[in-house]
């Protein structure tokens, strides 16, 4: 399951025994309360904060700079240079892509140092480094099927979205009936959940299957929410990625009584059904296109522009859950700035006009409309930001063709990777460079002013 080279297991079995000899071992004096930090800009984290069964410092940048361990009496610690070489051990092993899909760095960390302690405490190798590691990855690599509610969503029928990424209730009976010991606020039985199965230690499946459900939730607002404009706010979102409270609460207490109080709610979204219609809207705005890109950057390595294209979408997703509009315009720009802007010495704005319309559209009258939102889109958005401007009106209408430009604008470049002809925006860059240049130099003037 994890292969790990030849070269490597020989260097780091015979590296990790040289570390034995350089862990300091300190007599615990009874009368001490705390360990006190060496360094005023560390800190320690005691075990309960990390979640493991050892005490890290950490620095004022948040990195960890020294770990220890106490046993019978005893305290074991790693600082200093043995830490960097310690660190640059787990390291090297999470740069292999088995260990990265499998194993998170904080569990992988506490195996190694788990082995280093252990084997420093008895004074004695019982089993080698390399060889206690697969032992342990083979005890936490487990199935899990990882559920994520979203709170604002019905289904009757579990709806399949991509590749082992699902949308509906829990499919499990026996959680079902489990679950309704929870309360109703945390678990009803009408719930709905996207969710995925993967294979894995359980924080890293949790981190990773997260990462697949999020964004497909992403996708699917940009499918259906850019164009559901007319209609009462909805909320699509993972209950995580809620930045506002679904619902407004007051508690009103009378009083002339002393046992009574009266709570006031106020469902600040609509409930929407995930039913044919719903479906029909995600296939209509190029579901299919984003499920072959979701589906790609879960199975290989990255290319450059695919590595834009994730968190523009997720940019954008945020953006169709912000109830403030100037703040919506800032989200847009930025998301064209990431994709488009490739020289920070270029202008901005001439750079966007320049290729954003030559992406999304071959129609002439559309590009310039194209070009014409983007200058206004820029006009508030610097407005906004320098000076807080908000006296700008704008109408549901400009944000609505504000969002379908820069939702095409992914949509193409999602095309564009799922091609696989392009690697970077450079090379779309390139291409649309060349036609410039081309359609140039075949425009002659010469009989104007003969």
């Amino acid at each position: 399951m994890f292969d790990i080279p030849k070269e490597k297991r020989e260097y780091w079995n015979s590296e990790s025994v040289k570390f034995l000899n350089e862990i300091k071992k300190e007599e615990i004096i009874r009368s001490e309360d705390k360990t006190t930090p060496v360094d005023d800009n560390i800190v320690v984290l005691q075990p309960i904060s990390m979640k493991s069964l050892f005490e890290y410092d950490i620095d004022c940048d948040g990195k960890i700079v020294g770990v220890s361990c106490i046993k019978e009496n005893k305290k074991y610690r790693i600082d200093n240079e043995l830490w960097l070489k310690v660190e640059k051990c787990i390291n090297d092993f999470c740069k292999i892509r088995s260990f990265k899909t499998k194993i998170s760095k904080d569990s992988f960390r506490n195996i190694v140092l788990s082995w280093l302690f252990e084997a420093r405490q008895k004074e004695q190798i019982s089993i080698d480094f390399i060889q206690y590691i697969e032992n342990e990855l083979d005890k936490r690599i487990k199935d899990y099927v990882v559920y994520f509610p979203i709170p604002y969503l019905e289904v009757k029928e579990t709806y399949k979205f991509a590749q082992n990424i699902f949308i509906g209730k829990f499919p499990n009976r026996n959680l079902r009936t489990l679950l309704t010991s929870y309360r109703e606020d945390i678990y009803h039985q009408n719930s709905t959940f996207v969710y995925t199965k993967m294979k894995g230690e359980r924080q890293a499946v949790v981190d990773m299957a997260y990462e697949r459900c999020s964004l497909a939730v992403d996708i699917i607002k940009a499918c259906y929410l850019t164009f559901y404009s007319e209609l009462p706010k909805i909320c699509l979102d993972i209950a995580n990625d809620i930045n506002h409270l679904p619902v407004e609460r007051c508690f009103i207490h009378e009083l002339s009584t002393d046992d009574s109080l009266h709570v006031n709610e106020n469902i600040k979204s609509h409930i929407v059904k995930l039913d044919e219609n719903f479906i029909q809207k995600l296939e209509e705005h190029s579901k299919d296109e984003f499920v072959v890109f979701i589906d790609r950057i879960f199975k290989q390595k990255n290319t450059e522009l695919e590595k834009v294209l994730i968190p523009a979408i997720r940019t954008y997703s945020k953006m169709l859950s912000n109830s403030n509009n100037y703040d919506k315009i800032v989200d847009l720009c930025s998301i064209m700035d990431s994709l488009i802007l490739l020289d920070e010495k270029e202008s901005i704005k001439q750079a966007l006009k320049k290729y954003i319309p030559l992406i999304i559209t071959d129609t002439l009258e559309m590009r310039q409309a194209i070009n014409k939102n983007i200058e206004k889109m820029y006009d508030i958005r610097s407005k906004y930001i320098h000076h807080r401007n908000t006296k700008e009106n704008i109408t549901r209408k400009e944000l609505f063709n504000y969002s379908v430009i820069v939702f095409s604008l992914i949509t193409k470049l999602v095309i564009f990777a799922n091609s696989n002809k392009y690697k970077t925006m450079k090379d779309i860059i390139t291409v649309i460079d060349k036609k410039i240049k081309n359609t140039i130099e075949i425009i002659s003037f010469e009989q104007e002013f003969s």
